[in-house]
């Protein structure tokens, strides 16, 4: 048996079950809201992802240009080149210094890193403060003794 208890946020549920003359009923609440925050937790967790890859190729990218790399390698060529969309608004921020051998510190590249974890930290916070809903889930048993009494 189902019923639903107050406005469509709950679900409730009454099992009976009898036993050797002793009724057992369980009424199981569940909050739908926690579907809607496990939903919420994986598209958070999506953005981080997303996020964390896009940081971790940007560190590449640092890491190549310091040591040289050779930019027509398929996959240095690769990272420059995705990496290069993402990096571009940071360009003409201020000038990358550069060491002997073609070796070079790019500190735009770095900026964006910081830049793109607080974009996602307030992309993740503003998703939690907008569809949020605390949820709750409760399991009340009740027996009772429905056997003959002696008396």
């Amino acid at each position: 048996m189902s019923t639903n208890v107050g406005p469509v946020d709950r679900i409730e549920e009454v099992r009976v079950t009898q036993q050797s003359g002793v009724e057992m009923r369980q009424v199981v609440t569940e909050n739908v809201n926690a579907r809607k925050r496990q939903t919420l937790q994986r598209v958070s967790a999506l953005v981080g992802f997303f996020f964390s890859v896009l940081e971790g190729l940007i560190g590449l990218r640092i890491l190549f240009k310091l040591m040289d790399v050779n930019p027509n390698n398929a996959f240095a060529s690769a990272v420059y080149n995705f990496t290069g969309l993402f990096v571009a608004p940071f360009n003409s921020l201020m000038g990358n210094p550069a060491a002997a051998g073609g070796r070079v510190l790019e500190i735009t590249s770095i900026i964006a890193i910081i830049v793109y974890a607080l974009v996602a930290w307030a992309v993740i916070r503003l998703l939690w403060l907008v569809f949020y809903q605390p949820s709750a889930r409760s399991v009340t048993t009740y027996e009772v003794d429905q056997s003959p009494r002696v008396g």
